[in-house]
């Protein structure tokens, strides 16, 4: 080999150049080969004791490529194993040349920085005629990313209790992971037969892979079944899920799917279902009790007030008129009440408000005259009307005003005083609206999530009258009406939307 001279530097210099390049050119093939994953070749002549290989086998085995495709000694096979896989890889080799014909091994080669790559190398021997070794030839190709992905994989499905499987169909075995063993109390094995885990499935649970009919497809969707673990005989429940992808081995298809256990979510949802059972039992009895309670605590109520009149017609003085007329005002407070808890009791219990319909009437006098009483009671408050009510509203006006003075007492509680409320209905098309504003500050969204859910009051209006069931049976009346009541609130105003059907 003749060394090129050039009039800056010596001819030493320039080989040091030259070897740098190959470091780099090499280098920048074995990153090639981490991306890639190419496979590279040998030939071992077993006679000769010479390896030949190309420059890939050469770039990832980390060896001189030219003495490599001219031939060098064996041992260069084993030059950049990793020292913990030399041993069984030289056992294999060894088998080679006992006369093994396949050679197929995964292990780890070394790396100029430090670290290694997983490379899998298949192999076969040559035979003469007296059936003796002559030639092992094969490839290698790196397996790191594969490698790091099944370890992965491996992980989580540990982690995760995941267990995975895939099944040809027509197939009498399934391939199964470590972790799928481990959830059915099974030695690991990577192929089983169906039928060894079908005897560990519940009796009245569907099996895991039907083989009844062999050659139909399995039911894909999620399904959960009860296993007798294989170890220790506990039960425990199963979750499989899979779809079926094409065979890249044969024209058919295979199951792939997952299994995890599911015994511990079934135990907690068990539970909370006997928790809400109680609790729906609890809240019923409650609901009887409230129906009961008010219905009960009429007629003494009305004896009261009943009494309060006669005793009235008799009563001269203005300080005992004064008394009685307050312990009246307290009665009639009291027979609202009782009237709210029974709504109550009714809503809650499945039977629902109980509605008069009054067919063909008009709403607008009723309306007008609900705003009378209101305004009778809060002078100082202005309600502002606007009627569009071309037809008949076939509705309970008994509820109607029920419902639209608990939103009128609502605008008067909780609007801005020195604002008007507004009141408007309207026809139109086939609904019946009406609407109820009035000024003031936002309503809270936590407030507006519960606003019409019974005892449901702002902390603000906690020391307030009431249970706080107006709104709860303002909507349960829209409800009746085949309706519905929805609200919306701004920094400006609160909004209250009733409407109905006209059919209804």
């Amino acid at each position: 080999m003749s060394i090129i001279k050039n009039p800056g530097g010596s001819g030493q210099s320039e080989l040091e150049r030259m070897r740098d390049d190959i470091v780099v050119a090499r280098r920048q093939l074995e990153l090639a080969l981490d991306v890639a994953g190419a496979p590279c070749a040998w030939e071992w002549d077993i006679r000769r004791d010479r390896l030949v290989a190309d420059a890939r086998f050469a770039a990832i085995t980390r060896q001189d490529s030219a003495a490599l495709a001219g031939g060098t000694s064996t041992n260069c096979f084993f030059n950049s194993i990793h020292p913990d896989d030399l041993k069984r890889v030289k056992l294999a080799v060894a088998g080679m040349m006992a006369g093994s014909e396949i050679f197929s091994k995964d292990y780890r080669l070394l790396k100029d920085d430090g670290g290694y790559r997983w490379v899998h190398a298949n192999g076969r021997a040559i035979f003469d005629e007296d059936d003796n070794p002559t030639m092992f030839v094969g490839n290698l190709v790196d397996v790191t990313e594969q490698k790091r992905i099944t370890e992965e994989l491996r992980v989580a499905q540990t982690a995760g209790g995941i267990g995975t499987f895939e099944h040809r169909v027509g197939w009498a075995t399934i391939t199964v992971s470590e972790q799928f063993c481990r959830l059915f109390g099974l030695h690991p094995a990577r192929v089983i037969p169906v039928a060894t885990l079908n005897e560990l499935i519940h009796l009245d649970d569907r099996r895991i892979i039907d083989l009844s009919f062999p050659d139909d497809h399995q039911d894909v969707s999620s399904r959960e079944f009860r296993i007798r673990r294989a170890d220790n005989n506990q039960e425990r429940w199963l979750t499989r899920r899979g779809e079926y992808v094409d065979d890249v081995d044969s024209a058919g298809q295979r199951y792939v799917g997952v299994v995890y256990d599911v015994t511990d979510a079934r135990q907690v949802r068990d539970k909370l279902q006997q928790v809400n059972d109680e609790l729906a039992g609890v809240a019923h009895e409650r609901e009887q009790f409230i129906a009961v309670l008010g219905h009960d605590l009429r007629n003494p109520l009305a004896s009261m007030s009943a009494g309060l009149r006669v005793i009235s017609k008799d009563v001269t003085d203005q300080r005992t008129t004064r008394v009685l007329r307050l312990m009246g005002e307290s009665v009639q407070r009291m027979s609202s009440l009782i009237d709210d808890l029974l709504d109550l009791a009714r809503g809650r219990l499945g039977d629902g408000i109980s509605l008069n319909i009054t067919k063909g009437g008009r709403v607008e006098p009723l309306l007008a005259r609900i705003v009378n009483e209101i305004l009778v009671a809060h002078p100082e408050r202005i309600i502002e009307t606007d009627f569009d009510v071309h037809r008949t509203v076939d509705v309970d006006h008994a509820r109607l005003e029920q419902m639209v003075s608990n939103l009128l007492g609502n605008a008067i509680t909780h609007g801005a005083s020195g604002k008007p409320i507004t009141l408007s209905a309207k026809t139109e098309g086939d609904l019946f609206e009406l609407v109820i504003r009035n000024g003031g500050t936002r309503i809270p969204e936590a407030i507006m999530k519960r606003l019409f859910q019974p005892f449901s009051r702002g902390e603000e209006n906690s020391n307030k009258q009431g249970l706080g069931l107006g709104l709860y049976i303002a909507s349960e009346i829209a409800k009746a009406h085949g309706g519905s009541l929805s609200a919306t609130s701004d920094d400006a105003s609160t909004c209250f939307i009733f409407r109905m059907p006209l059919d209804c």
